[in-house]
């Protein structure tokens, strides 16, 4: 396993705006991993009726902040997460970034 997302029910929001956390093997490209992580999670979260996603990162997660304001997301390092607006994050997208391409069903 080189990567793994993990996405979750808020306790408080329910499905409109679960919790997602990446966490990805330092082998290979980490960054394009991540990437296709966030857009697998985005996707899946949208057709349970999200309309954003939180992430959570630790303080030296660099790519999290960085990742979230490519799709428009509002960071907040105090409390380490980043609310992303799912219409910002469309199947494809990612793969149009990288160069790569990714199949989702």
């Amino acid at each position: 396993m080189i990567g793994i997302a993990e996405l979750a029910a808020s306790p408080t929001k329910s499905w409109r705006q679960p919790e997602l956390a990446i966490s990805v093997a330092w082998r290979g490209d980490a960054d394009y991993v991540r990437r296709h992580l966030l857009e697998a999670a985005c996707i899946a979260a949208q057709k349970r009726g999200a309309v954003e996603v939180i992430l959570w990162f630790a303080n030296k997660e660099e790519w999290a902040p960085r990742l979230a304001r490519e799709y428009g997301g509002a960071v907040d390092c105090f409390q380490q997460c980043a609310t992303i607006p799912l219409p910002n994050v469309k199947n494809g997208t990612i793969a149009a970034r990288c160069g790569k391409a990714l199949r989702l069903s």
